[in-house]
């Protein structure tokens, strides 16, 4: 039992990584590694924001609905930025509200056709408003998800792709220090 410890298990690769390296001797495949390691936490963060927010948006589906009286309901924005605006009114039993979202998140759309597509089928001066029968002061003019499904294939090709590069890290790494050792083996 007195001869020195060898680490061989691929378990125990960050532990061979902290006990052979410092900090001074980064080879690119460790920024690989790094880099890797970030964009598995950010795509995790991502996918958790917008499950969130579609989970938020799916709830405004069975909200009940009244008839509200419209100020403003239109586009704003320039360049590659246009947002929806609006500003209504509604009354849920006797007690009048102001509103201003027309999906229960705000969207950016790249071009002004884009957002004024979210205007049709909108009632410009008497819109049916959408708002939370436990909390009647949250409303919007459209219900569901929108486009927001598509959004979640985002994180997954992040989180893929993060994968992919602790992966080659790990893969250039364990042959750095087992040259020896055939793919299979790594592997």
């Amino acid at each position: 039992m007195g001869g020195p410890t060898h680490f061989t298990t691929s378990h125990n690769l960050f532990a061979r990584f902290l006990m052979v390296r410092s900090p001074r001797k980064l080879r690119p495949s460790d920024l690989v590694g790094i880099v890797g390691l970030f964009v598995v936490l950010a795509s995790l963060f991502a996918g958790w924001e917008i499950r969130r927010s579609v989970q938020e948006d799916e709830a405004t589906a069975v909200w009940p609905s009244v008839d509200g009286m419209s100020s403003r309901l239109c586009v704003e924005g320039s360049g590659h930025s246009y947002t929806v605006k609006a500003d209504y009114t509604y009354t849920v039993n006797g007690q009048t509200f102001y509103g201003h979202r027309v999906w229960a998140h705000d969207f950016t759309y790249s071009s002004e056709q884009d957002a004024s597509e979210q205007l049709k089928g909108l009632e410009i001066t008497r819109p049916k408003v959408y708002y939370n029968p436990t909390a009647p002061a949250e409303s919007v003019l459209r219900t569901g998800t929108g486009n927001r499904r598509m959004a979640m294939t985002a994180p997954i090709l992040l989180l893929l792709i993060g994968i992919s590069m602790i992966a080659i890290f790990a893969y250039s790494y364990v042959k750095k220090t087992n040259p020896d050792q055939t793919s299979s083996e790594v592997l």
